[in-house]
């Protein structure tokens, strides 16, 4: 398959070229598709009109797909020289950001926090995934009802049994962390 492609590789240079990339990055870009349909084409008919002739709209939109991705990227590193970079500024911002933060809170709160997503995610997947669904989005019991096809009232008390369950077993840790009592967390 890759010796059917190769044969009409200066054609998928030239189609990167005429993207706007430079010929160095279009022969990068090229390579980068044959190995990415190498890895990922499993069946020739997919990219092939007939037994000898490759779908060149396939392959263009590989390349472009891929071009468009190096733009991105590109785009995103920004390289400054190190000259210009004013590192005394850079620690008094980073520092007045941090004033007023409490870093014991938070430390407590991620603990809590995490401990609680465990608990969740020992349930099972239904009820996991219902109890997430319920108190991380803002979807009313009457719409999570009509969007899952479950009883209002089966999810009213599977919702109470969560809250239950999550108050039996980290009440008193919440209660510490609303108290300012971060080493009992």
């Amino acid at each position: 398959m890759l010796e059917l492609l190769a044969k009409d590789h200066k054609t998928w240079v030239d189609m990167v070229i005429k993207m706007g990339c430079q010929t160095h990055i279009a022969e990068d870009i090229v390579q980068d598709m044959y190995i990415r349909i190498d890895r990922l084409v499993k069946d020739k008919k997919r990219i092939m009109y007939s037994s000898k002739e490759v779908n060149r709209f396939f392959i263009y939109v590989t390349l472009r797909n891929l071009y468009f991705t190096h733009l991105r990227l590109s785009k995103r590193i920004q390289i400054k020289d190190y000259k210009e970079f004013d590192f005394d500024t850079f620690i008094r911002k980073s520092n007045s950001i941090d004033e007023g933060v409490d870093w014991n809170m938070e430390i407590a709160f991620d603990k809590v926090y995490n401990e609680i997503q465990k608990e969740i995610n020992s349930w099972g997947g239904y009820n996991s995934k219902l109890c997430d669904l319920y108190f991380k989005t803002d979807v009313s019991l009457r719409n999570l009802s009509k969007g899952t096809d479950i009883s209002l009232t089966s999810l009213y008390n599977s919702i109470k049994n969560y809250k239950n369950i999550l108050k039996v077993e980290f009440g008193e840790s919440v209660d510490n962390l609303m108290k300012k009592k971060y080493n009992k967390c």
